[in-house]
Protein backbone atom coordinates (compact mmCIF):
# COMPACT_ATOMS: atom_id res chain seq x y z
CA UNK A 1 0.00 0.00 0.00
CA UNK A 2 1.40 3.73 -0.96
CA UNK A 3 -0.56 6.06 0.87
CA UNK A 4 -4.32 5.23 1.22
CA UNK A 5 -3.65 3.32 -2.63
CA UNK A 6 -4.15 -0.43 -2.44
CA UNK A 7 -1.91 -2.02 -5.04
CA UNK A 8 -2.93 -4.08 -7.42
CA UNK A 9 -0.41 -7.33 -7.44
CA UNK A 10 -0.11 -10.55 -9.48
CA UNK A 11 1.56 -13.26 -8.14
CA UNK A 12 2.98 -15.98 -10.04
CA UNK A 13 4.05 -19.13 -7.97
CA UNK A 14 6.31 -21.96 -9.43
CA UNK A 15 6.65 -25.60 -7.77
CA UNK A 16 7.84 -28.86 -8.59
CA UNK A 17 7.28 -32.31 -6.99
CA UNK A 18 9.04 -35.44 -8.12
CA UNK A 19 5.77 -37.20 -7.13
CA UNK A 20 3.41 -34.59 -7.82
CA UNK A 21 2.43 -33.59 -4.27
CA UNK A 22 1.68 -29.98 -2.71
CA UNK A 23 2.41 -29.78 0.93
CA UNK A 24 0.86 -28.06 3.36
CA UNK A 25 3.53 -25.83 3.75
CA UNK A 26 2.80 -24.80 -0.09
CA UNK A 27 -1.04 -24.54 0.75
CA UNK A 28 -0.08 -21.77 4.02
CA UNK A 29 2.40 -20.14 1.90
CA UNK A 30 0.02 -19.50 -0.87
CA UNK A 31 -2.88 -18.90 1.61
CA UNK A 32 -1.28 -16.43 3.35
CA UNK A 33 -0.10 -14.72 0.33
CA UNK A 34 -3.38 -14.30 -1.10
CA UNK A 35 -4.58 -11.60 1.22
CA UNK A 36 -1.98 -9.57 -0.25
CA UNK A 37 -2.42 -10.07 -4.25
CA UNK A 38 -5.35 -9.69 -6.34
CA UNK A 39 -4.34 -12.91 -9.03
CA UNK A 40 -2.70 -15.57 -8.16
CA UNK A 41 -1.32 -18.10 -10.65
CA UNK A 42 0.40 -21.32 -9.89
CA UNK A 43 3.03 -22.91 -12.31
CA UNK A 44 3.32 -26.80 -11.55
CA UNK A 45 6.80 -27.95 -13.49
CA UNK A 46 5.99 -31.99 -13.69
CA UNK A 47 3.10 -33.44 -12.48
CA UNK A 48 0.38 -32.77 -10.21
CA UNK A 49 -1.94 -35.41 -8.68
CA UNK A 50 -5.62 -35.06 -9.01
CA UNK A 51 -6.06 -34.35 -5.25
CA UNK A 52 -3.03 -31.75 -5.37
CA UNK A 53 -4.57 -29.92 -8.04
CA UNK A 54 -8.04 -30.08 -5.78
CA UNK A 55 -5.97 -28.75 -2.71
CA UNK A 56 -4.57 -25.70 -5.08
CA UNK A 57 -8.24 -25.28 -6.53
CA UNK A 58 -9.50 -23.99 -3.14
CA UNK A 59 -7.15 -21.01 -3.54
CA UNK A 60 -7.11 -20.20 -7.37
CA UNK A 61 -8.41 -21.61 -9.84
CA UNK A 62 -5.23 -20.51 -12.50
CA UNK A 63 -3.08 -23.68 -12.77
CA UNK A 64 -0.98 -24.45 -15.32
CA UNK A 65 1.01 -27.92 -15.33
CA UNK A 66 4.13 -27.99 -18.13
CA UNK A 67 7.02 -30.35 -18.98
CA UNK A 68 9.51 -30.19 -16.05
CA UNK A 69 12.02 -27.46 -17.77
CA UNK A 70 13.95 -24.66 -17.41
CA UNK A 71 13.43 -24.97 -13.74
CA UNK A 72 11.67 -21.40 -11.72
CA UNK A 73 12.65 -19.49 -14.57
CA UNK A 74 11.13 -21.46 -17.30
CA UNK A 75 7.82 -21.51 -15.34
CA UNK A 76 8.22 -17.27 -14.79
CA UNK A 77 8.95 -16.57 -18.43
CA UNK A 78 5.86 -19.12 -19.35
CA UNK A 79 3.58 -17.29 -16.58
CA UNK A 80 4.42 -13.48 -17.59
CA UNK A 81 4.03 -14.01 -21.64
CA UNK A 82 0.85 -16.17 -20.87
CA UNK A 83 -0.37 -13.45 -18.99
CA UNK A 84 1.54 -10.40 -21.49
CA UNK A 85 -2.22 -9.19 -21.98
CA UNK A 86 -2.70 -8.82 -18.35
CA UNK A 87 0.05 -7.42 -16.92
CA UNK A 88 -0.75 -3.61 -17.81
CA UNK A 89 -3.61 -4.05 -15.07
CA UNK A 90 -0.94 -4.54 -12.01
CA UNK A 91 1.00 -2.49 -9.62
CA UNK A 92 3.40 -5.25 -9.17
CA UNK A 93 4.47 -8.54 -9.69
CA UNK A 94 5.79 -11.29 -7.79
CA UNK A 95 7.47 -13.93 -8.55
CA UNK A 96 8.08 -16.98 -6.40
CA UNK A 97 8.83 -20.82 -5.95
CA UNK A 98 8.60 -23.24 -3.33
CA UNK A 99 12.06 -23.48 -2.13
CA UNK A 100 11.57 -21.77 1.13
CA UNK A 101 9.03 -22.24 4.44
CA UNK A 102 7.13 -19.33 5.19
CA UNK A 103 5.97 -17.01 6.08
CA UNK A 104 7.42 -16.94 9.73
CA UNK A 105 5.28 -13.53 9.71
CA UNK A 106 2.57 -12.14 7.93
CA UNK A 107 3.38 -10.79 4.69
CA UNK A 108 1.51 -7.78 5.14
CA UNK A 109 4.64 -7.08 7.83
CA UNK A 110 6.80 -7.26 5.10
CA UNK A 111 5.19 -5.77 1.98
CA UNK A 112 4.58 -2.64 4.35
CA UNK A 113 7.96 -2.42 5.25
CA UNK A 114 9.45 -2.33 1.95
CA UNK A 115 6.68 0.24 0.66
CA UNK A 116 8.81 2.61 2.49
CA UNK A 117 11.29 2.27 0.46
CA UNK A 118 9.23 3.55 -2.82
CA UNK A 119 12.17 4.25 -4.97
CA UNK A 120 13.38 0.50 -5.61
CA UNK A 121 12.42 -0.90 -8.98
CA UNK A 122 12.01 -4.44 -7.15
CA UNK A 123 13.24 -6.36 -4.87
CA UNK A 124 13.61 -9.36 -2.74
CA UNK A 125 13.82 -10.89 1.03
CA UNK A 126 17.41 -12.04 0.83
CA UNK A 127 20.65 -10.74 -1.27
CA UNK A 128 24.08 -12.63 -2.21
CA UNK A 129 27.14 -10.15 -1.82
CA UNK A 130 29.24 -9.60 -4.67
CA UNK A 131 32.15 -12.84 -5.44
CA UNK A 132 35.18 -13.37 -7.48
CA UNK A 133 32.43 -15.22 -9.91
CA UNK A 134 29.07 -13.18 -9.07
CA UNK A 135 28.04 -9.66 -8.69
CA UNK A 136 25.43 -8.63 -6.18
CA UNK A 137 22.74 -10.07 -6.84
CA UNK A 138 18.90 -10.88 -5.05
CA UNK A 139 18.03 -13.89 -4.56
CA UNK A 140 15.18 -14.82 -7.00
CA UNK A 141 13.15 -17.56 -4.83
CA UNK A 142 11.16 -14.31 -4.30
CA UNK A 143 11.28 -10.76 -6.42
CA UNK A 144 8.82 -8.64 -6.40
CA UNK A 145 8.52 -6.10 -9.39
CA UNK A 146 7.15 -2.89 -9.67
CA UNK A 147 5.39 -0.43 -11.87
CA UNK A 148 8.29 1.08 -13.69
CA UNK A 149 9.92 -2.10 -14.12
CA UNK A 150 6.84 -4.31 -14.58
CA UNK A 151 5.99 -1.79 -17.48
CA UNK A 152 9.05 -1.44 -19.26
CA UNK A 153 9.53 -2.72 -22.67
CA UNK A 154 13.41 -4.04 -21.07
CA UNK A 155 11.30 -6.55 -18.83
CA UNK A 156 9.49 -7.80 -21.59
CA UNK A 157 12.53 -7.99 -23.76
CA UNK A 158 14.39 -9.60 -20.88
CA UNK A 159 11.98 -12.47 -21.17
CA UNK A 160 10.93 -12.98 -24.65
CA UNK A 161 14.64 -13.53 -24.78
CA UNK A 162 15.45 -16.55 -23.11
CA UNK A 163 15.28 -19.25 -24.71
CA UNK A 164 13.53 -22.19 -22.29
CA UNK A 165 14.92 -25.07 -24.38
CA UNK A 166 18.70 -24.04 -23.45
CA UNK A 167 17.22 -23.49 -19.78
CA UNK A 168 19.82 -26.08 -18.11
CA UNK A 169 20.73 -25.69 -14.52
CA UNK A 170 23.80 -23.86 -14.81
CA UNK A 171 21.87 -21.60 -17.50
CA UNK A 172 19.44 -20.95 -14.62
CA UNK A 173 21.94 -20.59 -12.45
CA UNK A 174 23.26 -17.49 -14.14
CA UNK A 175 20.06 -16.06 -14.64
CA UNK A 176 19.90 -16.32 -11.07
CA UNK A 177 23.14 -14.45 -10.40
CA UNK A 178 22.67 -11.89 -12.85
CA UNK A 179 19.00 -10.47 -13.26
CA UNK A 180 19.72 -7.92 -10.41
CA UNK A 181 22.64 -6.84 -12.59
CA UNK A 182 20.73 -6.80 -15.92
CA UNK A 183 18.44 -4.83 -14.92
CA UNK A 184 20.63 -2.30 -12.46
CA UNK A 185 22.55 -1.23 -15.75
CA UNK A 186 19.71 -0.62 -17.67
CA UNK A 187 18.56 2.02 -14.46
CA UNK A 188 16.41 0.02 -12.73
CA UNK A 189 17.00 0.21 -8.77
CA UNK A 190 16.83 -2.60 -6.44
CA UNK A 191 16.50 -3.01 -2.74
CA UNK A 192 16.31 -6.04 -0.19
CA UNK A 193 14.26 -6.67 3.18
CA UNK A 194 16.78 -8.59 5.13
CA UNK A 195 20.04 -5.95 3.61
CA UNK A 196 22.78 -8.24 5.03
CA UNK A 197 25.46 -6.85 2.73
CA UNK A 198 27.78 -4.71 5.41
CA UNK A 199 27.35 -7.85 7.45
CA UNK A 200 29.16 -10.13 4.63
CA UNK A 201 31.64 -8.18 3.86
CA UNK A 202 33.35 -8.11 7.31
CA UNK A 203 32.51 -12.09 6.86
CA UNK A 204 32.63 -14.12 3.93
CA UNK A 205 30.94 -13.74 0.90
CA UNK A 206 31.63 -17.04 -0.66
CA UNK A 207 29.01 -18.94 0.89
CA UNK A 208 25.12 -18.65 0.77
CA UNK A 209 24.25 -16.72 4.01
CA UNK A 210 20.44 -17.71 3.17
CA UNK A 211 21.53 -21.36 4.18
CA UNK A 212 24.27 -21.45 6.15
CA UNK A 213 23.80 -18.66 8.56
CA UNK A 214 19.85 -18.83 8.41
CA UNK A 215 19.60 -18.55 12.41
CA UNK A 216 21.51 -15.24 12.11
CA UNK A 217 18.84 -14.24 9.64
CA UNK A 218 16.24 -15.46 11.97
CA UNK A 219 17.64 -13.65 15.04
CA UNK A 220 19.03 -10.62 13.66
CA UNK A 221 16.99 -10.11 10.44
CA UNK A 222 13.60 -10.81 11.24
CA UNK A 223 13.57 -12.90 7.97
CA UNK A 224 10.41 -14.46 7.29
CA UNK A 225 11.40 -17.22 5.40
CA UNK A 226 14.11 -20.09 5.44
CA UNK A 227 15.33 -22.11 2.96
CA UNK A 228 14.31 -25.99 2.52
CA UNK A 229 17.63 -26.02 1.76
CA UNK A 230 19.11 -25.76 5.42
CA UNK A 231 17.25 -29.03 5.62
CA UNK A 232 18.95 -30.84 2.56
CA UNK A 233 22.74 -29.82 2.95
CA UNK A 234 25.19 -32.37 3.79
CA UNK A 235 26.43 -32.00 7.51
CA UNK A 236 30.05 -31.95 6.12
CA UNK A 237 29.06 -28.26 4.74
CA UNK A 238 27.41 -27.59 7.84
CA UNK A 239 29.96 -27.87 10.04
CA UNK A 240 32.66 -26.33 7.52
CA UNK A 241 30.84 -23.38 7.54
CA UNK A 242 29.15 -22.96 10.63
CA UNK A 243 30.14 -25.63 13.20
CA UNK A 244 27.03 -27.68 12.34
CA UNK A 245 24.35 -26.65 14.92
CA UNK A 246 22.62 -23.69 11.84
CA UNK A 247 19.71 -26.06 10.57
CA UNK A 248 18.84 -27.66 14.47
CA UNK A 249 18.97 -24.13 15.55
CA UNK A 250 16.95 -22.34 13.13
CA UNK A 251 14.60 -25.60 13.56
CA UNK A 252 14.12 -24.24 17.40
CA UNK A 253 13.69 -20.79 16.56
CA UNK A 254 10.80 -21.29 14.27
CA UNK A 255 9.07 -23.76 16.76
CA UNK A 256 9.43 -21.73 19.97
CA UNK A 257 9.46 -17.68 18.62
CA UNK A 258 7.39 -17.69 15.93
CA UNK A 259 3.48 -19.28 15.12
CA UNK A 260 4.78 -21.60 11.95
CA UNK A 261 3.40 -25.02 12.75
CA UNK A 262 6.91 -27.14 12.40
CA UNK A 263 5.20 -30.03 11.52
CA UNK A 264 4.56 -28.56 7.87
CA UNK A 265 8.75 -28.68 7.37
CA UNK A 266 8.93 -32.42 8.89
CA UNK A 267 6.17 -33.12 6.59
CA UNK A 268 8.03 -31.92 3.57
CA UNK A 269 11.61 -33.26 4.28
CA UNK A 270 10.24 -36.44 5.56
CA UNK A 271 9.11 -37.53 2.64
CA UNK A 272 11.96 -36.07 0.10
CA UNK A 273 14.69 -37.26 2.08
CA UNK A 274 16.15 -40.00 3.62
CA UNK A 275 15.72 -40.47 7.42
CA UNK A 276 19.46 -41.22 8.07
CA UNK A 277 20.58 -37.81 6.60
CA UNK A 278 18.12 -35.86 8.21
CA UNK A 279 19.35 -36.61 11.22
CA UNK A 280 23.08 -36.39 10.43
CA UNK A 281 22.23 -32.81 9.05
CA UNK A 282 19.71 -31.97 11.80
CA UNK A 283 22.70 -33.09 14.38
CA UNK A 284 19.70 -35.42 16.08
CA UNK A 285 22.13 -37.36 18.51
CA UNK A 286 21.60 -37.52 22.16
CA UNK A 287 23.21 -38.63 24.77
CA UNK A 288 20.93 -39.43 28.05
CA UNK A 289 21.85 -39.98 31.44
CA UNK A 290 22.15 -43.82 32.41
CA UNK A 291 19.91 -43.41 35.58
CA UNK A 292 17.58 -40.42 34.60
CA UNK A 293 14.14 -40.04 35.97
CA UNK A 294 11.29 -39.33 33.48
CA UNK A 295 9.75 -35.79 34.96
CA UNK A 296 6.02 -35.45 34.97
CA UNK A 297 3.65 -38.00 32.77
CA UNK A 298 5.30 -41.14 30.94
CA UNK A 299 5.86 -40.65 27.37
CA UNK A 300 3.22 -43.15 25.13
CA UNK A 301 5.91 -45.94 24.27
CA UNK A 302 3.67 -46.95 21.30
CA UNK A 303 4.21 -44.44 19.41
CA UNK A 304 7.66 -44.78 19.15
CA UNK A 305 9.15 -47.75 16.98
CA UNK A 306 12.48 -49.18 16.49
CA UNK A 307 14.19 -50.13 13.28
CA UNK A 308 17.66 -51.83 13.13
CA UNK A 309 19.16 -53.09 10.15
CA UNK A 310 21.69 -56.05 11.61
CA UNK A 311 24.62 -57.00 8.80
CA UNK A 312 27.39 -58.51 10.29
CA UNK A 313 27.05 -61.22 11.95
CA UNK A 314 29.51 -61.28 15.04
CA UNK A 315 28.07 -57.94 16.19
CA UNK A 316 24.44 -59.71 15.97
CA UNK A 317 25.04 -60.73 19.93
CA UNK A 318 25.49 -57.33 21.37
CA UNK A 319 22.78 -55.69 19.13
CA UNK A 320 20.03 -58.26 20.00
CA UNK A 321 21.17 -57.39 23.80
CA UNK A 322 20.47 -53.76 22.99
CA UNK A 323 17.40 -54.86 21.11
CA UNK A 324 15.78 -56.82 24.34
CA UNK A 325 16.49 -53.88 26.93
CA UNK A 326 14.24 -51.94 24.91
CA UNK A 327 11.07 -51.52 26.53
CA UNK A 328 7.74 -54.43 25.10
CA UNK A 329 5.50 -51.10 24.03
CA UNK A 330 8.02 -49.69 21.46
CA UNK A 331 7.26 -51.77 18.38
CA UNK A 332 11.05 -53.15 16.64
CA UNK A 333 11.59 -53.77 12.88
CA UNK A 334 14.43 -55.67 11.97
CA UNK A 335 16.20 -55.69 8.62
CA UNK A 336 18.39 -58.32 7.25
CA UNK A 337 20.00 -58.81 3.84
CA UNK A 338 19.81 -62.39 3.29
CA UNK A 339 17.66 -65.86 4.70
CA UNK A 340 20.86 -66.62 7.12
CA UNK A 341 21.07 -64.44 8.67
CA UNK A 342 17.29 -63.72 9.13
Amino acid sequence: MTGDKILNRLGIFCMHDKDGVVDDYILYLLAEIKAELQHLTVICNGKLTPESREKLERLTDDIFVRANTGFEFGAWRHGILWKRAMLAEFDELVLFNDSFFGPLYPFKEIFAQMDAKPKADFWAITVHGETKTAPEHLQTYFLVIRRKLLHSAEFLFYWQNIKETALSADKVKNYRRNFTKYFFSKGFRYSVYCDTRDWERAYDLIVDHCVISAEKLLTDYHCPVVKKKLFLSSRKDSIENNYGYNPRKSLEFIKTRTNYDVRMIWQNILRNQNIAVLKSNLGLDYILPKNSLLSGKAPDLSQAVIIAHLYYEDLFPECVQYLCNSPKEISLIVTVSDEKKK
